[in-house]
């Protein structure tokens, strides 16, 4: 009776408290809508101010002329797509996957320098997209995900390393994005299989790619220590993902060895890359590096602030996810392990390190979404929106070049791709369909602007200069392709790093050549670098020109 009494007593309390008034409610309701705002929609907003960013950059790229690696794989891959056999009828010193992707996006989209920069931008848009998936897997979220493959898209572009240009970087990063999206997913066995194959997609247009895939099996041994799975468990998944990259590899091999061009491929993937990965100066090695690392962080140092906070951050908030975060700095560090062999340290080499820095970024993400403080959520927000305005003014006169030279000329200088768009432009003009074309440098990229096939398989002397039998005999041959042909225009480049030409080296072609062009061919048109600047000549004014520079090139068109 008494319990009935006191239940009676406090339902009347209740009815009688006071209720909040409307104002309290509204304000209440207020942190809440901020909440929600910030943790739902802010890491869309970012991925969408860096796709406005990307496509602005992108589009402004599609007309900067092509350079020589662009050139080298958009003809290599052109050649292969037409059915030539890989190091018989085209060679390079890089795996076979390479011409067949380069060939393949290049017949969708074309083989001119919009072309190929309309591929890479594609294929970035589809790292991203994995990407975004991989930092969903990590982070257990899709929105921390959604700023991993935003920081990727802005980085994508760098200067640094060459990111307008449709490099063989980009494809691996690709095939690099979509082997961590299949390892960090469910970790079904068809999930190992998928990883194997893309991890088998980078070794076949890069060498180096070794260094990813030991980087992987690091993180396949990591990841089933964590969860405490069995040694059969690991062994099983080994034979899985080491299957799928053994099956790759062997019907490669077989078709390397059925279509006859199998001993050619062992001197360039082995023989010749041997060669090359050999450093031979170390001072040469660490000139390299000063170089090359500048330029990559002078215009990278701003979005590189992104991926700094994010690796801070996961140190001190994200303890539970020690090993994951072990895990990309061991990944970064072999990626950095792969740009070391022959100690050159090129610009695109450094491509490669973007896509565990934008992981560590997606712990701002992790932030965003889940920090209890709504300030740091809202901060770490709008600071990396703040990151991504900050990068597209410092890097304004790149992103939107008036003058897309300059921008070869901060790419690349001292070499002169502008002027060979322009004296290929010139000749295709003058020639028909029947008319041959023979490049002497390596420019191959020019091929690709006249619309022609090159009347020999030697497109980059570079290659062959060095004083061993096999270049000898390349070297002959590649000036009786010249005699033979007899093409009707013939683009002679004098420019040291279009032949690479060292002391010792041979110089049958370029020696030979000048006399054949000297006897049968009058020079049409002159590029003459003089102290930076290029002065132009075409028609009668250039068959008495004498050029003024020790670099120059001259547009030759037959007696």
């Amino acid at each position: 009776m008494a319990k009935k009494k006191q239940r009676k007593t406090a339902s009347k309390v209740k009815k009688a408290s006071p209720q909040k008034p409307a104002s309290s409610k509204k304000a209440a309701a207020q942190p809440k809508l901020l909440a929600t705002v910030v943790r739902n929609y802010l890491p869309w907003i970012l991925l969408g101010v860096a796709l406005i960013i990307y496509f602005i950059a992108r589009y402004s790229f599609l007309e900067i002329p092509l350079n020589r690696d662009e050139g080298s794989y958009g003809y290599l891959g052109r050649v292969a797509i037409n059915g030539g056999t890989p190091y018989v009828d085209f060679y390079e010193m890089k795996p076979p996957g390479l011409y067949y992707i380069f060939g393949l996006l290049g017949s969708i989209f074309g083989f001119s320098e919009s072309g190929l920069r309309m591929a890479i931008a594609f294929i970035n848009l589809g790292s991203a997209a994995f990407l975004i998936g991989v930092g969903k897997n990590i982070f257990k979220n899709i929105k921390a995900g959604a700023v991993v493959g935003a920081v990727f898209l802005i980085m994508s572009l760098n200067l640094g390393h060459l990111g307008f240009s449709a490099v063989s970087e980009h494809y691996v990063n690709f095939f690099f994005a979509g082997c961590l999206y299949f390892l960090t997913r469910n970790r079904s066995p068809r999930d190992y299989i998928y990883a194997g194959a893309m991890v088998s997609g980078a070794l076949l247009i890069k060498q180096t790619a070794l260094f990813f895939l030991v980087a992987t099996v690091i993180y396949i041994v990591i990841d089933h220590v964590v969860r405490k799975k069995s040694l059969k468990d690991i062994f099983w998944t080994g034979l899985k993902y080491g299957g799928t990259i053994a099956a790759v590899g062997i019907i490669t091999l077989l078709f390397l060895y059925l279509s006859g061009g199998w001993n050619d491929f062992v001197h360039w993937i082995y023989d010749v890359s041997k060669n090359y990965s050999t450093v031979d100066e170390e001072s040469k090695a660490a000139f390299y590096f000063d170089f090359f690392g500048k330029k990559f962080f002078h215009s990278f140092w701003i979005i590189g602030i992104s991926s700094l906070i994010g690796l801070v951050y996961s140190l001190y908030k994200v303890k539970h996810e020690k090993w994951n975060i072990l895990y990309l700095i061991i990944f970064l560090s072999f990626l950095g392990l792969s740009m070391t062999p022959g100690g050159r340290f090129y610009s695109q080499y450094w491509m490669l390190l973007i896509i565990p820095l934008a992981v560590f970024s997606g712990y701002i993400g992790k932030a965003i979404v889940n920090e209890k403080s709504l300030m740091i959520s809202a901060a770490m927000a709008v600071g990396l929106g703040v990151v991504f305005m900050a990068d597209f003014n410092h890097n304004k006169h790149y992103y939107l070049p008036d003058n897309v030279h300059r921008i070869v000329a901060m790419a690349t200088p001292g070499n002169p791709f502008s002027e060979i768009r322009e004296l290929s432009n010139y000749a295709e003009r003058l020639s028909t369909s029947e008319d041959k074309f023979y490049v002497l440098g390596g420019e191959p990229q020019a091929y690709l602007y006249m619309d022609k096939m090159a009347p020999t398989r030697h497109i980059f002397p570079g290659l062959i200069s060095t004083n061993i039998p096999w270049n000898k005999k390349a070297q002959f041959d590649a000036y009786k392709d010249l005699e033979d042909s007899r093409p009707k225009f013939v683009l002679f480049n004098v420019v040291p790093f279009s032949w690479g030409i060292q002391q010792g080296d041979i110089r049958t072609l370029y020696d030979n050549s000048y006399g054949f062009l000297s006897n049968n061919y009058r020079p049409i048109a002159y590029a003459d670098l003089i102290d930076g600047r290029t002065r132009m000549v075409y028609g009668e004014q250039a068959q008495n020109y004498t050029p003024q520079a020790s670099k120059y090139i001259v547009l030759y068109q037959r007696r």
